[in-house]
């Protein structure tokens, strides 16, 4: 009727394989994500002090190279959602 020996194993082990290989990349997707977020809020949090440090200098700036400053309102915010 059907394969014998190793034969009738075929479709198991690719499927298998190719479940494996799909909760691989998930798994090593949801870790780019969180390491891509970790930098992001990095990267505010240096914005928000390069802005408070040049406040306590005099000055007033909105932007540093381009990149917008955020205040601290706007950074609590950020971090709630």
């Amino acid at each position: 009727m059907g394969a014998s020996g190793i034969a009738r194993y075929v479709q198991s082990v690719s499927i298998g394989g190719t479940l494996f290989i799909f909760g691989f990349l998930l798994i090593f997707m949801g870790l780019l994500g969180d390491a891509i977020r970790a930098n992001r809020m990095m990267l505010a949090e240096i914005l928000v002090r390069l802005r408070e440090n040049k406040a306590s200098n005099g000055e007033t700036p909105s932007e540093i190279n381009g990149c917008p400053l955020l205040a601290k309102e706007d950074y609590a915010s950020e971090n709630k959602t």
